[in-house]
């Protein structure tokens, strides 16, 4: 069972209420690719997402992560973090990577900024690990089903 990330008192702390900013930020977890570059498929994806997502009008997009230790959401801009996120009502989560143990780790965080107003997404690029396991490793498939179900929380 996953801690409880310390970032839940924080996140409330960075929570702003209703203000008038004339925009939207649009959160992108970028998850590992904070620590580590990747060009494969799904991480490919989320860079394509940040980079060409311009066309959102009244939105700002905002890379981030969730810090992996106490689970802040971190500003990750200019290749380095950037702090704390200041997250306000009718913003946007978007969260493109599958990754359970993130997603168990950071579920109190998600669901007190859900709960907020802010409203939380993901994106399922395909179920080929549920349809085809045996292209993936066994704890990979398992992962994937397991997140699968998760997202649908939300």
């Amino acid at each position: 069972m996953p801690r409880q990330p310390i970032a839940l008192k924080k996140a409330k702390l960075a929570f702003e209420k209703d203000v008038d900013r004339g925009y939207r930020n649009i959160f992108v977890n970028i998850s590992y690719l904070a620590f580590k570059n990747e060009n494969s498929g799904i991480p490919r994806v989320a860079k394509e997402i940040i980079k060409h997502a311009t066309f959102f009008k009244g939105c700002k997009i905002r890379p981030f992560y969730f810090h992996p230790i106490n689970g802040e959401m971190r500003v990750f801009e200019e290749g380095r973090s950037q702090g704390i996120c200041k997250v306000h009502r009718h913003d946007v989560v978007l969260n493109p990577i599958p990754n359970v143990r993130e997603l168990q780790f950071n579920a109190k965080t998600i669901e007190l900024l859900q709960n907020e107003g802010v409203l939380i997404g993901y994106i399922l690029h395909d179920i080929i690990a549920i349809t085809n396991p045996e292209y993936f490793k066994k704890r990979d498939a398992v992962d994937f089903s397991r997140w699968l179900q998760k997202i649908s929380y939300y």
